[in-house]
C-alpha cells in the first residue's frame, strides 16, 4: 500500500515562548528529562505518582477523563524502513524546551534505508505512517508539534481522522513550536503521516508530539495544566476557517471567511502566507469576515491566521489549468 504523496511546503509560524510553555507538555529547560525508549511503548502513565487521581491500564483518566497519546499501541504502522521508530519521550527539543509526557518519531529521509520490495515503499518520497483507534470517545486532541531537525529537508506532517486531513503543514529546521487543538469528534483512527524526499546523506529527524493528549467527550483537561483544553463551543474566545485546502490557477481569486467567537474583530485577525507573496497575494475584504486569495504563479503555500497567539493554517497549490476548487472544513479550530 502506497501512503499519499504530500507536497513538499514551508511553513514558519513563531509563537511566543509565553504561549509555548504555557502549553500542557511543556517545561523550562532547566528541568532534567530523558528520552525512554521503546519502539512499542507498554501503557504507562509517567506523572501519575505526582497525582492523586486515578489511572487506568490504558492511559485514561478516570476522573479526568484524558489520555496521553503515548499510551496507546499504534494499531498500525505504515513505513518501508526499520529506522522509523517511534518513543515515550521526556526530553528537549533543538529550543531547549523541556518537552514532557511526550511522543518521538524518528524519520530517515535516507533512501538506503527503505525496502523497495515493501508494499509502502514510495518512488519519490520517504514515508511514515502511524495509525491509533480512538473508536469515536474523544472531542480534542491536543498536542505542541515540534522536534529536533537536521536543517536539510522539508517534512510534511499530516494528521488525519478516518482518512480525512484535520491538519497539515511543512516544517523545518527553522519552524518554531506550533500549539494544535484539533476536533476529533466522532473519529474512530486517528493517523499521523509523515513524508519527505529522499535524501542521500541527511541524518534523521526527531518529529515531537509534546503533551499530546486526547481529551473525552465529557472531561477536560488536567488540573495541573496552565491551559485549559477545550472545545469551540466552551470557548470563551476561539476562531475557525471555512477552508482546508484550495487548488487554483495563477490569476484566479479566492474568498475564505474566518470566524470569530466572542470579543474578537476582524482587526485581531493577522493573515500572511509561508512564501511571503511570491505565490499568492493575500487581501481582506473590507467590511467583511472574508480574505482574498489571489494566485500569482504556480507552486504551493500555506495561508496562515493568527489571532493572538493562536493560529490555523491550510494548503493553497497554483497550477496552471487548475480547475478552481477546495474543501471546506470545520473541523479545525483555535481557542485565544
Amino acid at each position: 500500500m502506497k501512503i499519499h504523496k504530500i507536497r513538499a511546503a514551508l511553513l514558519v509560524v513563531p509563537l511566543l515562548a509565553s504561549a509555548v510553555f504555557g502549553f500542557p507538555g511543556f517545561a523550562a529547560a532547566s528541568e532534567s528529562g530523558a528520552a525512554l525508549p521503546g519502539r512499542n511503548p507498554a501503557p504507562q502513565h509517567a506523572d501519575a505518582p505526582r497525582r492523586n487521581d486515578s489511572v487506568s491500564v490504558n492511559g485514561l483518566s478516570e476522573e479526568n477523563n484524558m489520555t496521553w497519546l503515548y499510551s496507546l499501541v499504534p494499531s498500525k504502522v505504515v513505513t518501508a524502513s526499520k529506522e522509523n521508530q517511534y518513543s515515550i519521550y521526556n526530553g528537549e527539543d533543538q529550543y531547549g524546551n523541556l518537552c514532557k509526557n511526550s511522543v518521538k518519531y524518528d524519520f530517515t529521509p535516507n533512501s538506503s534505508d527503505y525496502d523497495e520490495s515493501s508494499d509502502a515503499y514510495d518512488d519519490d518520497y520517504a514515508t511514515y505512517q502511524i495509525d491509533y483507534s480512538l473508536n469515536g470517545q474523544y472531542k480534542t486532541f491536543s498536542t505542541v508539534l515540534t522536534g529536533n531537525w537536521n536543517g536539510y529537508d522539508v517534512i510534511n506532517v499530516e494528521i488525519l481522522g478516518d482518512g480525512n486531513t484535520l491538519y497539515k503543514t511543512g516544517i523545518t529546521f527553522e519552524t518554531k513550536p506550533l500549539a494544535l487543538n484539533l476536533d476529533v469528534t466522532s473519529v474512530k483512527t486517528l493517523s499521523l503521516r509523515f513524508s519527505t524526499l529522499y535524501n542521500s546523506c541527511a541524518p534523521s529527524n526527531e518529529v515531537i508530539f509534546s503533551g499530546a493528549q486526547l481529551i473525552g467527550k465529557a472531561g477536560t483537561s488536567l488540573p495541573s495544566s496552565p491551559v485549559k483544553t477545550v472545545s469551540y463551543e466552551e470557548a470563551g474566545r476561539a476562531f475557525k476557517l471555512d477552508t482546508a485546502s484550495y487548488t487554483m490557477a495563477p490569476g484566479n481569486i479566492y474568498d475564505f471567511k474566518v470566524t470569530l467567537k466572542g470579543d474578537l474583530t476582524q482587526q485581531d485577525v493577522k493573515v500572511s502566507d509561508s512564501r511571503t507573496g511570491s505565490v499568492v497575494k493575500l487581501t481582506r475584504i473590507p467590511n467583511t469576515d472574508k480574505y482574498r486569495i489571489t494566485a500569482v504563479k504556480e507552486g504551493t503555500s500555506y495561508v496562515v491566521v493568527q489571532v493572538g497567539n493562536a493560529h490555523l493554517s491550510f494548503q493553497v497549490n497554483v497550477t496552471k489549468g487548475a480547475r478552481q476548487g477546495g474543501a471546506a472544513t470545520h473541523s479545525n479550530y483555535a481557542v485565544v
